[in-house]
């Protein structure tokens, strides 16, 4: 037989057609495995401050998450945190608190706060998609969560206080 474009055409059009298809089943399916699985929850906004044992404040844009679904979503599938801005966890009364980095993207810092919003614990880097879980290791009433590296950065130390509505005095 003999080999001219008019008997390979048929050839190369097929392997062409069935490589555009398995390029859109792959993209199709990478596509739907780094999505997220429900729509990301409205969350309150808030200004607080973070207030050093020295006086030094330091002030931050957060989202609050109350409700069981806020908790459950957090931060998750964000490719970015912006400046001076994070989430806090609230509680309506001091638990045994446990964390992990389910579907979190970016590295964090997280405090763990007590009632009065003084900060009890703080775990420093935790690891993007880490599923190990990191506790408060006492009653907590919430958790803080912030740009990777942002309380040292800051000299942010348990004892330091977070000035919220939230908190009593």
């Amino acid at each position: 037989m003999k080999v001219t474009f008019s008997n390979l055409w048929p050839r190369l059009m097929m392997g062409i057609i069935v490589f555009g298809a398995a390029t859109l089943v792959f993209a199709l399916a990478y596509s739907a495995l780094n999505a997220p699985p429900v729509k990301r929850p409205i969350f309150e906004r808030a200004s607080v401050t973070i207030l050093r044992n020295d006086g030094a404040t330091f002030p931050l844009d957060l989202e609050i998450a109350h409700t069981p679904e806020q908790k459950a979503y957090g931060l998750m599938f964000l490719r970015k945190l912006p400046k001076n801005s994070g989430m806090l966890f609230l509680w309506d009364q001091d638990i045994m608190l446990n964390m992990w980095m389910k579907n979190t993207y970016i590295p964090l810092d997280v405090g763990f706060l007590d009632r009065r919003g003084v900060i009890i614990k703080i775990i420093t880097h935790a690891v993007p998609l880490d599923l190990r879980q990191m506790s408060s290791d006492a009653p907590a009433r919430a958790v803080l969560e912030i740009e990777d590296g942002g309380f040292t950065k800051r000299g942010i130390k348990a004892g330091d206080r977070v000035i919220f509505s939230a908190f009593v005095d």
